[in-house]
């Protein structure tokens, strides 16, 4: 059996779960229009606290979402090991309600570069529950304001949209629109106190900043 799939699936068990969700403090989260028509967020946050080595453990992450519906996880100054790109991209995917494959990782920076202080190695057990739920916050705030945006041009209520393989739909399944096409509209929404994961837990969003 591949252990990685046991690896991610506990990870994302545990972040599901997490006992301590008070304690995946969000020091900073904010959303801008993304260059060439997109929405771009960003979050400081306990990404890798798993990590022994990695200093400070409070790491920047960004997701992009493009004119084209593409998804991209942006991770500076990490190097991830080979199979770890794609269990980033599949908790991102799983939160999206987005094929993983639309899913790009983005952590040039992280091959050492100028910087002769080469990053550690990562790995998805490095990531950690806290991390992982992390990643689920940023990507379901992501989808938050896309099924908002989408409810907005509708005049409808975000609770009557969803999203579904890189789609916003509404409740009837009468009206869609993909992420691409509503992420620039997406990105100049203010930012919701309260974002719902997946599994449909509510979490705070604190100290948020637009």
């Amino acid at each position: 059996m591949d252990t990685r799939f046991v690896n991610l699936g506990t990870i994302l068990r545990q972040s599901l779960s997490y006992e301590a969700a008070s304690e995946v403090r969000i020091s900073s989260l904010a959303a801008w229009p993304a260059v060439g028509g997109g929405l771009l967020l960003g979050m400081v946050a306990p990404l890798l606290s798993g990590h022994a080595l990695l200093r400070p453990a409070v790491k920047t992450v960004f997701i992009r979402i493009d004119a084209q519906s593409r998804a991209t996880v942006i991770v500076p100054y990490v190097r991830l090991e080979e199979r770890a790109a794609d269990d980033f991209a599949s908790l991102v995917a799983y939160e999206l309600r987005l094929s993983a494959r639309c899913i790009e990782i983005d952590n040039r920076s992280g091959d050492g570069g100028h910087d002769s202080r080469r990053p550690p190695l990562i790995s998805i057990v490095d990531l950690g529950p806290a991390g992982a739920r992390s990643l689920l916050i940023l990507a379901a705030l992501a989808r938050s304001l896309l099924e908002a945006a989408a409810a907005e041009e509708w005049e409808i209520s975000p609770e009557e949209c969803v999203a579904d393989s890189g789609l916003i739909v509404d409740s009837a399944w009468t009206r869609k629109i993909s992420f691409g096409d509503i992420a620039k509209d997406a990105a100049l929404l203010r930012l919701p106190p309260v974002v719902t994961l997946r599994s449909g837990e509510p979490v705070l969003l604190h100290r948020q900043t637009t």
